[in-house]
């Protein structure tokens, strides 16, 4: 029983410190990611901009189940 008990502990340690080396690495990568892709220089007004064209979730959504309650009152109907 406790060299059962070893065995889990040494093991739930070795795992806690892959998470933690991993975390570690991982976490270096962002820096050098951050250090090399992101520039926040304004010299040149090259100033990162989002365009998006989205629809409203709400119209979006409303669009969705009038189709799907079309779909379903079609498909009730050819099958009488």
């Amino acid at each position: 029983m406790d060299l059962m008990i070893l065995i889990v502990v040494l093991l739930g340690a070795f795992l806690l410190y892959y998470l933690i080396e991993t975390i570690r690495s991982l976490h270096q990568e962002i820096k050098e990611i951050k250090t090399k892709c992101v520039n926040t220089d304004s010299k040149d007004n090259k100033d990162i901009e989002f365009k998006t064209s989205t629809v409203d979730p709400m119209v979006g959504m409303n669009k969705s189940l009038i189709n799907n309650m079309n779909y379903l009152k079609n498909y009730f109907d050819i099958n009488k």
